[in-house]
Parts: structure tokens; C-alpha cells; sequence
């Protein structure tokens, strides 16, 4: 992800999660927000799956494009949502165009990740939506799945 103030963002989760604050979001830190944040530090997580590709060894991301999607944005917000389907579910439901819903990324177990929207460009996240006096909060947000 890049966007600015990014960094601050990720230094302050890193630091709420106990981990050194550098402000790098690397797979340390998403497995970290994993397994604290969606599962609440109990029980096991789901099977970490292999990453699919990676750009670099130690930051496995891949991207594919989804259909779903429109658009300019420059992201103000971040939205974390939590996927009920298995991850390889999830991911093909992405990239249907008969789900008209997108995330800007999906975050498997181990922290390897999917992005199927550019930073810049509007997912189809938070469908109809209204939060502090913002409308429409796909115009204005990253949207992030576990």
C-alpha cells in the first residue's frame, strides 16, 4: 500500500500489537493483525496458505485485478472487514464480475496478500455507507480483508 500518512498509521498498529514500530508493513505485521484483530488472539487460525506469487521473498503480494472497481480516490480511511469464506474463495468471488464487490486487498493467515485494486483507485468495499458525516465511504478508503 501507498498513501500518505501510511506510515504513521502502520507505526501505530504496530506499537497498539507489541511489535517494533518501523512503519513497514510487512508479513510480520499482517500476520500479526491476523491473528490479534480478527481472531482476537484465540484459538488457532485457518492453515496459512502458500502465497500464489511474490515480488519479494520476505513481502509475498500478488496482484490481480478485479472487474469491480471505478474511479479515482485519494484514501483518507482504512476499513478492515473480515471475510467468512476460505481465502481461495474469497479471492475467485473478487474476481467475478457478477459479485460487483472488491476489496483494495485480502490477507491470508501467513500475511501474504492479494491486491485487486490500485491505492488510487475506488473498491467496491462498503457498499452504501455513512460514518462521520462522510457518504459513500468507498470514495475515500482502502478497503482490507481478512
Amino acid at each position: 500500500m501507498k498513501f500518505k500518512g501510511k506510515e504513521g498509521i502502520v507505526k501505530e498498529v504496530q506499537g497498539a500489537l507489541g511489535l517494533k514500530a518501523d512503519g513497514i508493513d510487512g508479513p510480520k505485521t499482517w500476520k500479526m493483525i491476523w491473528e490479534q484483530l480478527v481472531h482476537d488472539g484465540k484459538g488457532e487460525p485457518e492453515k496459512p496458505e502458500p502465497p500464489v506469487e511474490t515480488i519479494q521473498d520476505d513481502y509475498p503480494e500478488v496482484f490481480k485485478s478485479s472487474p469491480n472497481q471505478s474511479g479515482t480516490i485519494s484514501p483518507k480511511y482504512i476499513i478492515l472487514h473480515h471475510s467468512a469464506g476460505s481465502h481461495d474463495g474469497t479471492r475467485s468471488w473478487i474476481l467475478n464480475s457478477r459479485s460487483k464487490v472488491s476489496y483494495h486487498y485480502l490477507i491470508a493467515a501467513d500475511g501474504s496478500r492479494t491486491q485487486f485494486v490500485s491505492d488510487t483507485k475506488k473498491s467496491w468495499h462498503a457498499g452504501t455507507s455513512h460514518w462521520n458525516g462522510i457518504s459513500g465511504l468507498n470514495s475515500h478508503s482502502i478497503g482490507i480483508s481478512f
